[in-house]
């Protein structure tokens, strides 16, 4: 936190506000995260984290949903410049997620697949998309291929938009220490 007071950058703050989302520290990830889109209003990352700590606080919800409807055409921006940007892509593929739009959600999840087939760390957001739509099954396989192909099981651990999850045997298998 020392090192944001010596030099406030957007991405300091955006760093620091996705470990508080980790830690399920969701009124500290806001704070964080409306601080980095107050020096980066256009990046659609900094709108969609900003979002998504709104989105697990409560009584918060709303202004997730519409942090959400922001950080779309601010993506769209970015896919105009580099429509091979696999990150945004994603990013625009959960965004869709949250705000329950299943049709843009999975066009912008096949498009990802398509330029970055055996990611792991896309095969886990693909994961995030299809539990966000309930489909419990398909989820856990995207999350099995990602954990095979290298995606740490610490990292499912601290997603909150796996959480729904944990009950479920496959996935309490894919977070066990080995």
């Amino acid at each position: 936190k020392r090192a944001i007071e010596l030099r406030p950058t957007a991405q300091a703050y955006q760093n620091l506000g996705v470990v508080y989302i980790r830690l399920r520290q969701f009124q500290e990830a806001a704070g964080m995260l409306e601080r980095a889109r107050t020096l980066a209003p256009r990046d659609c990352r900094m709108t969609g984290n900003l979002a998504r700590a709104y989105y697990w606080t409560a009584g918060r919800r709303a202004q997730a949903l519409e942090m959400y409807e922001q950080a779309l055409p601010l993506g769209e921006d970015q896919l105009r410049v580099n429509p091979r940007d696999t990150d945004t892509v994603f990013l625009m593929a959960t965004y869709s997620a949250m705000l329950g739009r299943r049709g843009p959600a999975l066009d912008y999840l096949r498009r990802g697949l398509r330029l970055e087939p055996s990611s792991p760390e896309l095969l886990a957001v693909a994961a995030v998309i299809h539990n966000q739509f309930g489909e419990r099954k398909a989820a856990l396989d995207y999350l099995e291929k990602a954990v095979a192909g290298g995606y740490s099981p610490v990292q499912l651990q601290v997603t909150p938009e796996l959480d729904t999850l944990r009950e479920e045997p496959r996935f309490a298998e894919l977070i066990r220490p080995k």
